[in-house]
């Protein structure tokens, strides 16, 4: 196991912990929705227990999570079309957006690249290869998403142990429901007016 999580990026004391549940579950029309400590997926029938389905998009193999919380997911999101189109959304520790169909657990291919979108795309200083100083990944996914409209509105994690220029910014974010694309995100909005208030000039040494 040792060497397994060292090929990973993983290290002894961040190996990853699955008893480590804490996601509130979504109940929709009779069905358990909750994604476990590795970022997998989940549906479970409320009245007898019996598992729907599983997806798992193996997000624990980038490394360890974001030291802010360390292997720790908290929930999804549903959203539907009203006319059959069922999607369940939750982000990994990976720093993913992850959206499978609500009924069969299978991955959306109209959402994002099969199913996912990088949620550090487009953010200031945020490379995936890129490791912390406790070998953690700088970006990671653990609250559940909010469904506005056809939003899926998610915020993030990112290491906190050091505050530098440098960090990721945890920039709340936004996709569309349907395709994946990115949608304006609230950091994004807030530094556009600053720019704009300064006549183009962020100014200074401030980070978003």
């Amino acid at each position: 196991l040792g060497l397994v999580g060292s090929e990973m990026g993983i290290t002894d004391r961040t190996l990853p912990n699955r008893s480590n549940l804490q996601a509130t579950p979504l109940m929709v029309n009779g069905v358990l929705y909750l994604n476990t400590p590795l970022s997998q997926g989940v549906a479970i029938d409320a009245a007898t227990g019996q598992t729907r389905w599983i997806y798992n998009p193996k997000s624990y193999e980038e490394g360890t999570t974001s030291m802010t919380v360390t292997w720790r997911e908290r929930g999804v999101a549903y959203w539907t079309d009203g006319e059959g189109d069922e999607r369940i959304y939750w982000g990994t520790g990976s720093g993913h957006v992850v959206c499978v169909d609500a009924k069969t657990g299978q991955a959306c291919s109209d959402f994002g690249d099969g199913g996912m979108v990088d949620a550090m795309t487009g953010l200031p200083r945020a490379v995936r290869d890129n490791r912390d100083y406790l070998n953690a990944i700088l970006y990671s996914i653990q609250s559940p998403p909010v469904v506005v409209g056809d939003k899926i509105i998610h915020g993030s994690s990112v290491a906190d142990r050091i505050v530098a220029k440098e960090a990721v910014p945890g920039w709340v974010r936004a996709w569309n429901a349907r395709t994946g694309d990115h949608e304006v995100a609230l950091g994004e909005t807030i530094l556009s007016n600053c720019s704009a208030a300064k006549g183009g000039k962020m100014g200074g040494a401030r980070r978003p």
